[in-house]
C-alpha cells in the first residue's frame, strides 16, 4: 500500500491478544504467537514515556503525561511529580511496522471500526473528474 506494507492479523490470534490485555493469561498463546506478543509488548514499552526503578528507591507510580515540550516526569506512588525526567520513547524498533499494524488493529476494535484488511482494489481508481 501507498503507506506501507499491510499485515491481516487473525480473529483468533487477535481475540488471544485482547484475553491477554484483559486476563493476563498468556497460556492461549502458541510459541509462535507468545513471541509475537512479546514483540508488541516491548515495541508498546518502547514508545511510551517511562520510568527507571532507580528514579526514587523503586517506589515509582509512572510518568505524566508529556507537556509542550515532550517531556515527562516521574510519579512516585503517593501521587507526588518529581523533578526526575522520564525516559524518552524510541523508535524505529526493529519490524515497527508489524508491530504498528497490531496496534492499528487493537485501536480499531477499542473504536469500534472495521480493521484494515489488506483488500485493496486493483482496479485503476479516478483521482480526476476531467
Amino acid at each position: 500500500m501507498l503507506s506501507g506494507p499491510c499485515y491481516k492479523w487473525s480473529t483468533s490470534f487477535l481475540y488471544k491478544v485482547l484475553e491477554a490485555m484483559s486476563t493476563d493469561k498468556l497460556i492461549q498463546f502458541t510459541e509462535t504467537e507468545l513471541e509475537i506478543w512479546k514483540y508488541f509488548v516491548n515495541f508498546q514499552d518502547l514508545h511510551t514515556h517511562s520510568a527507571l526503578t532507580s528514579d526514587s528507591n523503586s517506589n515509582i507510580a509512572g510518568c505524566t503525561i508529556p507537556d509542550s515540550m515532550n517531556i515527562s516526569y516521574v510519579v512516585l506512588e503517593s501521587g507526588e511529580i518529581i523533578s526526575t525526567k522520564c525516559q524518552q520513547p524510541e523508535y524505529n524498533v526493529r519490524n515497527e511496522t508489524a508491530w504498528k499494524s497490531l496496534d492499528e488493529a487493537l485501536m480499531s476494535i477499542y473504536n469500534c471500526e472495521p480493521i484494515n484488511d489488506c483488500n485493496v482494489s486493483t482496479e485503476m481508481q479516478p483521482v480526476e473528474t476531467c
